[in-house]
């Protein structure tokens, strides 16, 4: 059994069901073979606004306004699906910002 730390950010946070935090790290215990897109699915099940923060529901595919990032590299959204987690991996969840 793997641990892994989902660290989430800003309104991401809040559709986790916990108010109040900017920043928030989550633990999970994973088995080998677990990816990245495994993760996010079984967290989209138990939380719906996650769901439709995280995952387009036109598309089912990972939401553009996302960064998603795992030991400090950044993953393409089409290597989600695909990536495998290791122990001890860090996925940090985090908004993409406009501004100008």
């Amino acid at each position: 059994m793997n641990t892994i730390y989902l660290q989430t950010r800003s309104w991401i946070t809040d559709t986790l069901g916990i108010p109040g935090h900017s920043t928030y790290i989550i633990e999970r215990k994973i088995e080998a073979g677990t990816t990245l897109l495994n993760v996010l699915s079984d967290l989209a099940k138990g939380y719906a606004e996650f769901k439709r923060m995280i995952f387009n529901p036109e598309t089912g595919k990972i939401n553009d306004q996302i960064l998603i990032i795992i030991n400090q590299n950044l993953v393409k959204f089409n290597q989600v699906k695909d990536t495998p987690l290791k122990d001890k991996d860090v996925i940090d969840l985090a908004p993409v910002y406009f501004g100008g």
